[in-house]
């Protein structure tokens, strides 16, 4: 007799979390509650807008209520998934923990990458299944008129990319979280300010922000279905959002598996492979966006102010990711790093992809941030004529100008969170004290009070100096005018023309220092930890 064999996914880990929440009665009850909460708000929605079509037949009926219908709809299930989908994930590694048995599963054959994947698309496919019992009421939507079925699967689209994305969020904080309290509360919090931090940049109007609406389930099924200029050319907004959030959620899920593997990766690069990928991509998105919404027939003043946003975005980008690649725990900073085995090498883009720079831990970490700088650079020096500002030569000096400075500020943030390393010997420590340290010395400080570091008769002070070590001040001389500078009276002694120098030399002197300060004082603790252990 023929047997026909039994169809299973590849992921052991995945076929046992859809059968567990499958097997119990939660997961349908929480279907029906879904489809029928959905209804409910429908049903008083069509009802609301049939009261208001007796009063104004005219206007309500000019604008289909099929769309205003749908909107209800979406805006209704992108808070429902919000809720819903971080709480399917913020447990799972955590509630392993907890019963003890995540050793156990970590000492079976399952590699870390794949229980992670496992687990995400675990929730993920059910959040997936939320979604289609839902597409009935859209298609009530759709017969009511004022909607099409691209907009219907553009919307579905964003919902899923942006519930895909909350669900990884939820699952790198289970990672990284003791006890399932601890990281419920801490991924709802991360989910809001999320949240918020993307509405607040998408009303502040800039036209790049909209590339971040995927990030929110709420934000997504507003503006996915708007256009943006992109470079020179007009794309759905949906694109490259939905590209944004797939590679953020890709990321964070490798950000769990590179916790849960805790130093025994066997693909020690994938993560900065990932984050490599994800930088470009943010980059080459937001610099296209920014670029695009500069008319083609522009001065040259406003490309020079774009140069300089442009630059000072790449420092802020640089500085985050400093915090995260360029700072150890004691035992990786004076201990010693097995070597990796390399295997076998078929080329040279596989060589590349298993050196040092990828995978050496936190004695590469300077020199991937500079990859990354590289990168950057690329990419907005070639943003400019793919935009097809022809006067964009002009302004060389002044995108150089702000590249030095972005370049001096992340290696001075490079230099501060090595040394905290040392100091500190924690890496969360390192991070905190380097963002204070440096938000207070760069910031605060310089602009405390400005007008108390003026000299007699309005003249710059002695204290006036200071500013220098705030890099605003050097992206604004770059990218304003001359009118504009007078205007803002920031009484800098050298000038407009001069305070990028002193910038940069200031942060690349301030930079050695500390890295000659740190090595050393990393020179005694080592000899300290481990030259009596060797006379011994």
């Amino acid at each position: 007799m023929l047997q026909v064999p039994a169809i299973r996914p590849s992921n052991p880990v995945l076929w046992k979390e859809l059968r567990t929440r499958i097997r119990g009665n939660r997961a349908y009850w929480l279907l029906f509650w879904y489809v029928m909460l959905l209804s409910i708000v429908l049903f008083c929605a069509y009802f609301f807008k049939q009261r208001m079509a007796l009063k104004q037949p005219i206007e309500i009926y000019a604008d289909p209520v099929g769309r205003d219908l749908f909107k209800v709809l979406s805006v209704t299930q992108a808070a429902m998934l919000t809720i819903i989908m971080p709480a399917l994930t913020a447990g799972m590694v955590t509630i392993e923990r907890e019963q003890r048995t995540l050793d156990l599963l970590m000492l079976t054959l399952i590699r870390p990458r794949e229980i992670a994947e496992g687990k995400l698309l675990s929730a993920f496919g059910f959040a997936a299944l939320l979604l289609t019992a839902s597409l009935p009421l859209a298609g009530i939507c759709f017969m009511l008129g004022g909607i099409s079925p691209g907009e219907i699967a553009i919307t579905y689209l964003m919902l899923a990319g942006a519930t895909l994305f909350c669900g990884a969020l939820g699952l790198l904080i289970s990672a990284m979280a003791r006890t399932t309290v601890i990281s419920t509360a801490a991924t709802y919090m991360a989910v809001l300010a999320l949240g918020l931090c993307v509405g607040a940049t998408i009303q502040s109007g800039p036209m790049d922000a909209m590339l971040f609406a995927g990030f929110n389930p709420m934000f997504a099924v507003f503006f996915g279905p708007e256009q943006t200029t992109f470079y020179r050319w007009h794309v759905p907004n949906w694109i490259p959002s939905l590209v944004l959030t797939l590679l953020a959620a890709l990321l964070a899920t490798a950000g769990a598996a590179h916790k849960l593997e805790a130093g025994v990766s066997e693909c020690p690069g994938a993560l900065r492979w990932l984050t490599w990928t994800f930088f470009t991509a943010m980059a080459f998105c937001c610099i296209g966006s920014i670029l695009g919404g500069v008319p083609q027939s522009t001065s040259v003043e406003e490309l020079r102010e774009a140069a300089a946003i442009l630059g000072g975005t790449l420092f802020l980008a640089l500085a985050l990711l400093a915090l995260f690649f360029c700072t150890g725990d004691a035992t990786e900073i004076y201990g010693e790093v097995p070597a990796l085995e390399a295997g076998v090498s078929r080329g040279p883009l596989t060589r590349f992809a298993r050196s040092w720079l990828f995978t050496g831990g936190y004695a590469s970490g300077p020199a991937y941030i500079l990859f990354l700088f590289l990168t950057g650079a690329i990419v907005i020096v070639t943003g400019f004529p793919l935009a097809g500002h022809t006067d964009w030569v002009q302004i060389t000096g002044i995108i150089l100008a702000a590249l030095g400075v972005a370049l001096s500020g992340t290696l001075l943030w490079i230099a501060m969170a090595r040394f905290f390393s040392v100091v500190r010997g924690n890496r969360l420590q390192a991070g905190i004290f380097t963002y204070v340290t440096l938000g207070v010395a760069l910031i605060l400080l310089p602009l405390l009070n400005t007008d108390a570091w003026k000299g007699p008769a309005h003249q710059p002070g002695i204290l006036a100096w200071t500013l220098y070590l705030n890099p605003g001040c050097a992206f604004f001389a770059l990218g304003s005018t001359p009118e504009a500078w007078k205007k803002v009276d920031l009484s800098l002694p050298a000038g407009q023309n001069s305070t990028w120098v002193f910038t940069f030399f200031l942060y690349m002197g301030l930079a050695a220092i500390i890295e000659v300060w740190g090595q050393a004082r990393r020179r005694q603790e080592r000899a300290r930890r481990y030259l009596p252990a060797r006379a011994e």
